[in-house]
Order: structure tokens, then sequence, then C-alpha cells
């Protein structure tokens, strides 16, 4: 009589722990979608400056300033797509 009580204890862990899997799979999609849309709101801001970097440099500004303003944003904005595309990739 032992067998069908240990056949049942087995089908539950085994099932619990396929949800749990699948309860990690969704949080780390979320996380990857929260870190995302970060990157991409750092991106915008930093998408406002470099506009106004640009600006200044028509009038006489640092190559620099505005050259570390732009990759700034093409970095914030590579990590919010790339956060995107793995987030999506997950199965």
């Amino acid at each position: 009589m032992a067998t069908p009580r240990a056949s049942i204890l087995t089908l539950l862990l085994h099932h619990g722990l396929q949800w749990f899997g699948e309860v990690i799979k969704t949080l780390r999609r979320l996380w990857l979608e929260v870190t995302g849309t970060v990157f991409l709101a750092l991106a915008l801001y930093a998408g406002a400056g470099t506009l106004r970097e640009w600006r200044a440099y028509g009038q006489g500004s640092s190559l620099w300033r505005l050259g570390s303003s732009v990759f700034v944003l093409v970095m914030m904005l590579g990590f919010g797509l790339y956060s995107f595309w793995k987030a999506r990739r997950i199965r």
C-alpha cells in the first residue's frame, strides 16, 4: 500500500518543481523587462542631454562633451533594447 502514496508524493513534487521553474522564468522575464524600461528611460533622458549638447556645440562648445553624451545615449539605448531582446528569447 505504500506504492500509491509514494507515487502521489512524487507526482506532487514533480509538478511543484515544474511550477516553481515557471515562476522563476516569469520573474526573470519581468526583471529583464523592468530593467529594459529603466534603460530606455535613461536613454530618453540622455537624448535630451545630447540635443542640448548638440545645440551648445553649434555655439562653440567642446566636442568632448557632445561625444560623451552621444556615447551614453547609445550605451543606454543598447542596454535597453538588449534587455527586451533577451526577455523575448526566454521560453
